[in-house]
C-alpha cells in the first residue's frame, strides 16, 4: 500500500492541482453568474428609478418656464402623478417654501434635513425617508434641480415612489436571494424584504464608495455568525450612482460555488485505489497465504494429512507454491515412515542380539555351575562362584535390555534389586541375616549399568561373606540407592561384621577390592569405605552420563 501511494502520488498531486485549477475557474464563472443574475434581479427597480428620474429631469426643465404660484404648475404635476407610480410631486423653493405642489397644498419643508442637503450640493439625488412629513409613508425620494436658462438656481423638484411599489418589485424577482438598491454611501432606498426589515442589510455594512467595485460588480463572503458565511454580491447601477445588494440565502448559493469540495475527490479516488490493491492482494495472494500458514501450523508427522494445503481459485503462483508444499509434505511423510521402520528394525534386531547374549551368558553360567559341583577344592569352587556371579550379573543386563522397550536407558532398581536377590539366594548363610533393599528410581545409560551391575555383584558380595551367618547375634546387609539430585546417583551398602574365620575361599578378597575401584573409575564416580566395630560400608556417588556421552570420556 505504501509503494502504491507513492506511484500514485504524482498523479494525486497533478489532480489535486487541477481540481483546484477548475475550482477558481467555476468560483470566477459562479460569480459572474450572481453578479448577472443580481443585476437582473434589480431590472425593473433600475427602469423604475430611471423613469422617476427621467421625468424628473423633464419636468425640471418645463417648470423651469412656469411661475410656481400659478395653477398650472400644480395642474401639470398632479397629471404626473396619475400616469407614474409617484404618489406626490413637488416644487421646492431654496428657502423650502412649497406653493406648487400635485396635492395643490401648501407645505413648508425650510427644516427638512433632506432637503437642507440638497441645497447645499443640487445634484440629481435619490434618498429615502421612512415617514414623509407630507405623505406620511416610507417613500423614495427623487431629487431634481430646477434652473433658469441661465443656469441660476430655482428650486428642486421633489417625486415620491412609495416603498410598498419599490419592495414588491424586488420581491418578485428572485427567490434564492434577498435584494436591495442603496446609494454610495450605504444608504439602503429599498429592499425585497421590504424597508421595515432591512436590519440584515445593515449588519452587512456594505458601504459602496469604500469597496473597490468592477464593472460587473463584485462578490465576496462575508462571516455572519462564528463558523457560518454569507455571499454577497454588489453591483453598479446608473453609471455608479445606485448599487444592487444581493444577499444569497445559505445554501441557495449555486452548486458551482460549493466546488471547494471537490479536491476531496482525488483523496477519495486514492482510498478507493488503496482499497482495491488491499483487496486484490488480499484476494489473489494474502488468504492463500493463509491457508499454507495454517496447513504449516497443523503439520504433524503423526498425522501429515494435516498438513495438505487445498487452495481454491488460486493463481498460478501461489498453486505451484501448495503444490511444491504439499509435495514436501508427502516426501517428508515417505521419509519419516521409512525412518521409523527403519528404527523399528533396528530396536528388533538390538533385542535379538541382547537376548542372545544374554541366552549365551547363562548357558557359560550353566557350564561354570556344572563345573563347581565337579570339583571338590572350596577354593577353587569359590573362584567359579564368583565368575558364575558377574556373568549373570552381564546376562540379567542384557535381559533388562530386550525386555524392555527402551534399548537407549536402563532402569537401574529392578536390575540392582534382581542382582541382589540372585546373590542373597546363593549363599547358604544368608537367609539367616535381616537384608534391607532400598532402590529408588533410576535410569541409567547402559554403559554404565555395566560396570554398576558388576560393582553391586562384587560388593554385595562381600557383605554376605563377612556379615555372619546370624547365629552370632544381630546379622544385616542393606542396599540403598537413590539420586540426591537428577545428575547424580548415590550407593551405599552395608553389613555386619562377623566373628567368623575367613575360609579358604576368601584368599581372593584383594581381587574382589580391585574390581570394586575398577568399577568405580569406570563410573567416573567416588568411593568412600567406612567400618566401625559391628559395621562395614561402601558408599559409591557417581554422575549419569547423558545419552550421547561415551564412558569411557566419563572415566577419564
Amino acid at each position: 500500500m505504501a509503494l502504491l501511494t507513492l506511484a500514485l502520488l504524482p498523479l494525486g498531486l497533478i489532480a489535486v492541482f487541477q481540481t483546484f485549477s477548475v475550482v477558481r475557474e467555476a468560483r470566477v464563472l459562479s460569480e459572474r453568474d450572481i453578479l448577472v443574475q443580481t443585476a437582473d434581479a434589480a431590472n425593473e427597480e433600475v427602469a423604475l428609478m430611471q423613469r422617476a428620474l427621467g421625468a424628473a429631469q423633464g419636468l425640471a426643465a418645463a417648470l423651469a418656464t412656469i411661475d410656481p404660484s400659478a395653477p398650472i404648475c400644480s395642474d401639470i404635476l398632479a397629471r404626473f402623478d396619475e400616469r407614474s407610480p409617484s404618489i406626490l410631486s413637488l416644487y421646492i423653493r431654496p428657502d423650502g417654501s412649497v406653493i406648487c405642489a400635485s396635492d395643490r397644498q401648501e407645505h413648508n419643508l425650510a427644516d427638512s434635513a433632506i432637503i437642507d442637503k440638497f441645497f447645499e450640493r443640487p445634484v440629481p439625488t435619490v434618498t429615502v425617508t421612512r415617514k414623509g412629513r407630507v405623505t406620511g409613508q416610507s417613500v423614495m425620494v427623487t431629487l431634481e434641480p430646477i434652473r433658469d436658462p441661465q443656469g441660476g438656481l430655482l428650486g428642486a423638484l421633489s417625486i415620491s415612489i412609495p416603498h410598498s411599489l419599490a419592495d414588491t418589485l424586488l420581491a418578485n424577482q428572485i427567490n434564492d436571494m434577498e435584494l436591495a438598491i442603496v446609494d454610495r454611501t450605504g444608504l439602503i432606498l429599498s429592499a425585497s424584504t421590504g424597508i421595515e426589515n432591512v436590519a440584515d442589510f445593515e449588519a452587512l455594512g456594505v458601504v459602496p464608495e469604500n469597496i473597490t467595485i468592477g464593472r460587473l460588480g463584485t462578490a465576496h463572503r462575508v462571516t455572519v455568525a462564528p463558523g457560518r458565511e454569507m455571499l454577497i454580491a454588489i453591483v453598479p447601477l446608473l453609471h455608479g450612482d445606485l448599487y444592487a445588494v444581493g444577499r444569497w440565502i445559505e445554501g441557495r448559493a449555486p452548486a458551482s460555488m460549493i466546488g471547494a469540495a471537490t479536491p476531496a475527490f482525488p483523496v477519495l479516488m486514492w482510498l478507493a485505489g488503496l482499497f482495491v490493491a488491499f483487496f486484490a492482494m488480499d484476494r489473489l495472494v494474502l488468504r492463500h497465504l493463509k491457508v499454507l500458514r495454517g496447513r504449516m501450523a497443523r503439520y504433524s508427522p503423526e498425522r501429515p494429512q494435516n498438513g495438505h494445503a487445498i487452495l481454491d481459485n488460486a493463481p498460478p503462483e501461489v498453486a505451484e507454491i501448495a503444490d511444491s508444499y504439499n509435495g514436501m509434505i508427502d516426501r517428508i511423510a515417505a521419509n519419516h515412515a521409512a525412518l521409523a521402520a527403519n528404527v523399528r528394525e533396528k530396536e528388533v534386531l538390538l533385542k535379538e542380539i541382547h537376548h542372545r547374549v544374554k541366552n549365551n551368558l547363562q548357558l557359560i553360567a550353566s557350564i561354570l555351575n556344572m563345573q563347581i559341583r565337579s570339583i571338590e577344592s572350596p577354593q577353587a569352587r569359590s573362584v567359579l562362584r564368583r565368575v558364575q556371579d558377574r556373568v549373570m550379573s552381564l546376562a540379567l543386563i542384557h535381559k533388562s535390555l530386550y525386555a524392555d522397550t527402551q534399548v537407549d536407558v536402563v532402569r537401574a532398581d529392578p536390575l540392582i534389586d534382581e542382582i541382589i536377590r540372585s546373590i542373597v539366594s546363593g549363599i547358604p548363610s544368608t537367609p539367616l541375616c535381616e537384608v534391607d533393599v532400598s532402590l529408588g528410581p533410576v535410569e541409567l545409560d547402559p554403559d554404565q549399568a555395566v560396570p554398576l551391575s558388576l560393582l553391586v555383584t562384587e560388593a554385595v558380595t562381600n557383605a554376605a561373606k563377612y556379615a555372619g551367618d546370624g547365629r552370632e547375634g544381630n546379622c544385616f546387609i542393606r542396599i540403598e540407592m537413590h539420586e540426591p539430585d537428577p545428575r547424580h546417583v548415590s550407593l551405599t551398602i552395608s553389613n555386619s561384621r562377623g566373628v567368623r574365620q575367613p575360609t579358604a575361599g576368601d584368599a581372593e578378597t584383594g581381587l574382589g577390592s580391585r574390581l570394586i575401584y575398577a568399577f568405580v573409575s569406570q563410573l567416573g564416580g567416588e568411593i568412600h569405605i567406612s567400618e566401625g566395630e559391628n559395621e562395614y560400608v561402601i558408599q559409591v556417588e557417581f554422575p549419569k552420563l547423558e545419552p550421547a556421552t561415551p564412558l569411557h570420556q566419563a572415566a577419564e
